[in-house]
């Protein structure tokens, strides 16, 4: 039997067909959706088994596995475009929900009254730790640096809610 006999002998049964249709849905969604993988793992299996329900012959089996790869791959080419064009975002797959104030939802505060003030650090920095400046307990980081706790600091930096350090240099 030539190879094109063997792929028009394929024979699909329901639980293939089941197979086959259920593991590309769950591909799918596994590219739209970030996670851990359960559900493309579980499409790969579901794909798998398809294939070996329904094929009789090694021939028959790389043919289903072509056309269920192309199948695929134009879903990934459509996410694709689709992202590309913004489209994605009007999808039921993408979260809309966003962290509203009004819903409880508080923001770091922006720290820009710290800048060029003088402090202590109240635990060892490596490199993030805890300053105190004044009557304040400050979250900071330095640019890579130990600094040992009840070191004299200064904010060298503020960016949004993150407060650069640096240890006071004449400090003995």
């Amino acid at each position: 039997m030539d190879v094109m006999t063997q792929v028009a002998a394929i024979s699909f049964s329901g639980w293939a067909i089941a197979c086959l249709v259920a593991g590309v849905v769950l591909v799918i969604v596994e590219m739209f959706t970030p996670g851990f993988g359960i559900p493309g793992i579980t499409g790969l299996i579901l794909l798998i088994v398809g294939i070996a329900l329904a094929a009789t012959s090694v021939v028959q089996a790389v043919a289903i596995a072509a056309v269920v790869v192309l199948v695929l791959l134009a879903a990934f080419v459509t996410m694709l475009i689709l992202a590309s064009k913004g489209k994605l975002e009007r999808s039921p797959l993408v979260l809309k929900n966003r962290a509203e104030k009004a819903e409880g939802y508080v923001p770091s505060p922006v720290r820009q009254d710290l800048s060029g003030q003088a402090g202590v650090a109240v635990t060892p920095l490596r490199p993030a730790g805890i300053g105190m400046f004044g009557e304040q307990r400050v979250d900071v980081v330095t640019r890579g640096e130990f600094i040992p706790r009840e070191t004299p600091i200064e904010v060298i930096e503020t960016a949004g809610n993150t407060v650069v350090v640096a240890a006071v240099q004449n400090h003995i």
